[in-house]
């Protein structure tokens, strides 16, 4: 203690103590390395979920982009494909869709098949003819336009009946119905190519760790990078994401096994439209060779640090007695520790871009492992040569200069350069170099960084190059197009728009409506004002007068777009002239109007002319009988007045017809109806008739349904359609065959249905028809069978005042089909059902 007190040191300083101070010390600085650790291990793992969730984000706008084309497609097809023209040219329909597919890489084919899954037309010949099961063709139901099927085995439905052996191709159907549900709909059938989604994900991912991934909902696997053993069309339902997330939360990110059980980081997201998700894996292996790498500097700083406490302790030990050396040992300790947490501040801070290190010469003598990262090279290719020579030959002089004296001295400098990876392909950095000046004040080389800025360039000219598409079609438009910011102002106008108002585009942009068309246009600057506070699309008319003079009908619609967050950012909007339209409408109301004064005008003329001749013939009529009744045991002059009978009373039928025409085609027939059972309509008739087909050895077959069938008719006109059709049948049948009536319900709601069948000649397919106009007979009845040629016609014109329709059909195995169809019964009560009159004018 003397001993002590003579040197000048404190009382507490001994050996024990500094080597309490040494293991204290030893002990924080390994804590502060496990902690550290602890925490990178975390910022690792979490920076390589935002890097998955990033590429999850990427791949699902990529999915959703792909099958907002294919709806697009399919939609645009379905409106310019009806399922007739489709039936009557299945080949213009195939080329049709060939057409449609052009430049669409992730579609197999574009077909067109029936609900029994037969391909009627495709863009791909091979799949005519074929027949797809319906579990492998899912249709969509009454209330869905489309339906998106599951993984199907075989390259396209020529091979999904029966897929070729051993075969690893495979498809996804997405089905959309052509027109309204019927039972003989038509579909559209998207085959979607899943090869072209895991290409797709191995061109985005580009990286061996990272695996990605396209399922559905109900856990099936559709798609998938090489990387990933799971087979397309094997069933994922275990995985994490359906049995924690779903339906829970759409998007996110998770820690543990993956879709082949390994240990991953997993990011997910659903698509916006379909039962569909997409998940980017990432090795967790990965994350533990970082962790790796950084806990190696740790390890060697930390060992660094344990060294230099030790030789503190031991110099402390060994220079106790001298307080002068120790002061001085510690002295340096200090310099050398704060020089040491200096560099490793340094590192740690800039560990997430490329570091480097140069000579005065600009030749790189140190660079971090972001360097192997970028470049797929090892760091030590990079030693000893100059950063210039790593770069592509354009920009060599100006990375040369950065290492040169700059006006200003040596001062910091930032440059983009391009570099060639390994595999080839051009990087593109934002280096930044700075001078590293000795305590004399001359350059002992350089220190820089670089951030790869590819993804960002290669993002900023798609886009750039999107703006130019958008334009493009912005000029080409023959439709009128503009653009305003909120404040009215015009941004942009296309050439149609300049073309429509006369106006050039510098006299345009900047200016609102009122300053260019003056302040009583308020119409566009209210319609403005009201479309920023609402999402509705705002259309309304406006007369337009051009500089010329010329006055124009246009059509004005307006939507409002907006910014980032939500808020109203503009307008945009379109101008059609409907001039030509609305002159077209005049000329067709006069028309209409000439046709119908026209059309009264013939049918009172017949109804008068055929009056008239009524009086004649039945005193021509009465006559003929009387000198029949005369003529007594006299043949000739009986036979003269039986052929003077019955010309008679051909021309008795034929006017009668014509009157019952004109009555159809004027307000003088009106249509009383009542709720009756058709049914029994349809008896009275066949007994009526019964006899006449007795007499042609004909049988009547009028099998019972099962309940009555109801409908609003005129009990006297419906049964002249009946008779006039079952007449016909037994004038066409076969002696010895039957006549079949068939009644029943149509649908559910009620409407009926009434369907003549004989087996005589039949009706040749052109006349099926035409046999429904006046005058009209079938060229099988030349041989003078026929009647007048009106009685169709008077059926015709009866059923359309019901609202019904009558047509006719050559039924399988011969003869005739005449089918009658009657609408479902009013909702209004019987009484008043008979006090309402349905004139013809409405059906005509």
């Amino acid at each position: 203690m003397p001993h002590r007190q003579r040197s000048g040191l404190p009382g507490w300083l001994s050996r024990r103590a500094i080597a309490w101070t040494g293991a204290t010390l030893a002990g924080a600085v390994l804590a502060v390395v496990a902690a550290f650790l602890g925490y990178e291990h975390r910022e690792i793992q979490h920076h390589e979920l935002q890097s998955s969730e990033m590429l999850a984000r990427v791949i699902e706008d990529h999915a959703n982009r792909t099958f907002d084309t294919v709806d697009l497609t399919l939609a645009t097809l379905a409106e310019a494909m009806t399922p007739d023209a489709a039936r009557a040219d299945p080949a213009g329909a195939g080329l049709a869709l060939a057409q449609a597919q052009r430049g669409m890489p992730f579609l197999r084919s574009l077909s067109m098949v029936n609900a029994a899954g037969h391909v009627l037309a495709s863009s791909d010949t091979r799949n005519v003819g074929a027949t797809v099961a319906a579990r492998k063709l899912p249709l969509p139901g009454e209330t869905a336009v489309d339906r998106l099927g599951s993984l199907v085995l075989g390259r396209d439905l020529a091979d999904a009946a029966a897929p070729p052996v051993g075969t690893s191709h495979s498809f996804v159907p997405l089905v959309r119905r052509v027109g309204p549900p019927a039972a003989d709909a038509l579909y559209l059938v998207a085959a979607l190519n899943p090869d072209f989604f895991a290409n797709a994900y191995e061109l985005t991912l580009a990286d061996r760790d990272r695996a990605a991934a396209l399922l559905g909902i109900d856990g099936t696997l559709l798609a998938a990078t090489g990387n990933i053993q799971l087979a397309p069309g094997s069933s994922a339902a275990r995985h994490a994401f359906f049995t924690r997330f779903l339906p829970a939360r759409e998007s996110g990110s998770y820690v543990g096994p993956g879709l082949d059980g390994a240990l991953v980081l997993t990011a997910f997201r659903t698509l916006r439209k379909r039962a569909l998700a997409v998940i980017v894996e990432c090795d967790h292996a990965r994350v533990d060779a970082e962790f790796r790498r950084i806990a190696g500097w740790l390890v060697g700083a930390c060992t660094i640090a344990l060294l230099l406490i030790g030789v503190m302790v031991a110099l402390g030990w060994r220079s106790l007695g001298s307080h002068a050396a120790v002061q001085l040992a510690l002295q340096a300790t200090r310099d050398r520790v704060a020089t040491s947490e200096r560099d490793l501040r340094t590192l740690v801070e800039s560990v997430q871009e490329m570091i480097f290190r140069t000579d005065p010469e600009g030749r790189i003598t140190f660079v971090n492992a972001r360097w192997t990262q970028i470049t797929g090279r090892l760091e030590s290719s990079a030693i000893g040569r100059r950063l210039s020579e790593l770069c592509v030959p354009a920009g060599q002089p100006e990375v040369d200069a950065l290492f040169g004296p700059q006006p200003g001295g040596y001062g910091p400098g930032t440059l983009t350069v391009q570099i060639v990876d390994a595999r080839g392909a051009a990087r593109t950095l934002e280096v930044s170099v700075a001078a590293v000046h000795g305590r004399d004040g001359a350059v002992q080389g350089f220190a820089g960084f670089a951030i790869d800025v590819t993804e960002r360039q290669r993002a900023r000219a798609e886009l750039e190059s999107q703006l130019a598409f958008t334009a493009g079609l912005l000029e080409v438009s023959p439709t009128p197009l503009f653009v305003k910011d909120r404040e009215g102002r015009f941004m942009t106008v296309n050439h149609a728009w300049l073309d429509l108002m006369g106006l050039s585009a510098d006299a345009v942009i900047g200016r609102d409506s009122i300053e260019l068309f003056g302040a009583d246009i308020q119409t566009h600057a209210q319609s403005d004002r009201a479309l920023l506070t609402t999402e509705q699309r705002v259309r309304y008319e406006n007369r337009l007068t051009r500089p010329d003079g010329e006055e124009r009908d246009t059509v004005v619609t307006k939507v409002r777009f907006t910014q980032a967050d939500g808020r109203p950012a503009g307008i945009v909007g379109s101008i059609i002239d409907v001039t030509e339209f609305r002159e077209a409408e005049r000329h067709t109301r006069e028309a209409q109007a000439a046709a119908e004064r026209a059309n009264r005008a013939k049918s009172e003329f017949i109804a008068n002319i055929s009056h008239e001749l009524r009086t004649p013939l039945q005193a021509i009529i009465g006559f003929s009988e009387l000198g029949t009744e005369l003529a007594g045991a006299q043949p000739e002059l009986h036979e003269m007045f039986g052929d003077i009978q019955d010309g008679g009373q051909r021309m008795l039928r034929l006017v009668n017809g014509l009157l019952d025409v004109s009555k159809m085609d004027s307000s003088v027939g009106s249509l009383a109806l009542q709720r009756r059972d058709v049914v029994e309509l349809v008896d009275a008739v066949v007994r009526e008739l019964r006899p006449i087909a007795a007499g042609r050895a004909l049988a009547i077959e009028v099998p019972r349904p099962v309940a009555e069938l109801p409908a609003d008719v005129d009990a006297f006109r419906m049964q002249q359609v009946i008779r006039n059709v079952l007449a016909n049948a037994i004038r066409y049948a076969p002696e010895g065959s039957r006549i079949e009536v068939d009644c029943r319900a149509a649908d559910a709601l009620g409407t009926v249905e009434l369907v003549v069948r004989d087996h005589g000649p039949g009706i040749p397919p052109d006349e099926l028809e035409t046999i429904f106009d006046a005058f009209v007979q079938s060229s099988r009845t030349s041989d003078g069978s026929g009647g007048t040629g009106l009685g169709l016609t008077i059926c015709r014109k009866i059923m359309s005042a019901h609202g019904g329709r009558i047509s006719a059909a050559n039924a399988p195995g011969g003869g005739a089909a005449i089918h009658i169809t009657l609408p479902p019964p009013s909702t209004l009560p019987p009484a008043a059902l008979a006090e309402r009159a349905l004139f013809s004018e409405t059906c005509c």
